[in-house]
This record gives structure tokens, C-alpha cells and sequence, in this order.
């Protein structure tokens, strides 16, 4: 997802507010611990680990360690303001795409700065949507994308997504159980995300 942000130009991203983008990464991480099966999510938004598990994914598994920190479950509210403090969900996913071989750190005389290595992971975003959106059954994953992309304030333009891919998966069913999460990324960036 964070590579969807440099859609138009991998040197420049489109979205500059670090506390959006640090709140969507960490909505996103949670979500996709929860499709896993890692996590709950309950209804009142309440979220802990589903059972004692772990993970290799260099993102995911700093975020699985930290939930396994707390005995019982907690807010999704506070996990998203956590994750937003200091980037943490930002450098996650970096240390992700690093580890994949599409990005680097750099020193710069300001302290670090991450970039893309590779253009092609620009347009994953894109393509993912355009070959999930495009199936006669939208997966959840996708679906959950797209409204974490909306989130982060980027549309079928900046993408470069085609206007029906958009409307089919703005129209699929969005999961149930990560309802009490998105509904609190709503609230959380309506407190720490800059006003345009």
C-alpha cells in the first residue's frame, strides 16, 4: 500500500501528511493480522492476539509482538495512535519493502530517509486492483485495500485506476469484522491527520 503513495512519481509521494499515512499503514497491518486470523477484532473495537502465534513478515511481526505485550485486549483507537507515533507503522512496512529488495535507507544530513529502488512497485497497487477488482467476486483483501487507499486519500485518478475497477470495488461487501477498525481509523485520523 505505501508504494501506491508514489503512484505518479517514485521520488515524490502523493500524500505528505506522515501522521495519515503512519495511522492507514497501521489500520492495514491490523487488518491484515485480523485476515490471518492472528488477531481479533471485536465489535466494540476492542482488539488482542487470537492466540499465541507468530509470524515471519518483517512488518507484521513487530505489530504481533506488541499486541502479544498486553494481557488483554485494547482499543483500536490507541493501537492507531501507537502505530502513528514515530512512524512506527511507516518504518514496518519500509523495513517490508527493504526486505524485498524495492527500497533502501539512506543517511542524509537530516538523519534517514527511505526510498523506492525499484519503479515497478509503484504500479503494484494498481495492478493487484485491477486483477482483483476485475474478478466477478472481489476478494476481501482487495476491497480492504481500496478503502485503506481512500483513507490514505487516494483515488481511481492518482492510481491510474481504470473508473470501473472503482466502482466495482467500491460496490463489493466490505468485511464485517473489520468494521470496528476502519470506523476507528475514521475517528483517529480525524484527530491526528492534517486538514487539507
Amino acid at each position: 500500500m505505501l508504494t501506491a503513495n508514489f503512484a505518479q512519481d517514485m521520488h515524490h509521494p502523493l500524500v505528505q501528511d506522515r501522521a495519515r499515512i503512519a495511522c492507514v499503514l497501521g489500520a492495514m497491518l491490523l487488518a491484515e493480522l485480523r485476515m490471518a486470523g492472528l488477531i481479533k477484532v471485536g465489535p466494540d473495537g476492542w482488539i488482542g492476539p487470537a492466540r499465541p502465534a507468530d509470524t515471519d513478515d518483517c512488518a507484521l511481526a513487530p505489530v504481533l509482538e506488541d499486541l502479544h505485550t498486553f494481557r488483554s485486549a485494547e482499543p483500536a483507537r490507541k493501537w492507531l495512535q501507537y502505530f502513528t507515533l514515530d512512524d512506527r507503522a511507516t518504518t514496518f512496512v519500509w523495513k517490508r519493502l527493504e526486505h524485498d529488495d524495492v527500497a533502501r535507507t539512506e543517511r542524509t544530513w537530516r538523519g534517514r530517509r527511505h526510498v523506492l529502488t525499484e519503479v515497478r512497485a509503484t504500479g503494484w497497487t494498481r495492478r493487484y486492483l485491477e486483477i482483483h477488482g476485475a474478478a466477478s467476486d472481489v476478494p476481501a483483501p482487495a476491497v480492504v485495500l481500496w478503502h485503506g487507499l481512500q483513507q490514505l486519500r487516494l483515488d481511481a485518478r492518482a492510481l491510474d485506476l481504470q473508473p470501473e475497477i472503482a466502482r466495482r470495488l467500491d460496490s463489493a461487501e466490505f468485511p464485517a469484522a473489520l468494521d470496528p477498525l476502519f470506523d476507528a481509523l475514521a475517528d483517529v485520523l480525524a484527530r491526528v491527520a492534517t486538514p487539507l
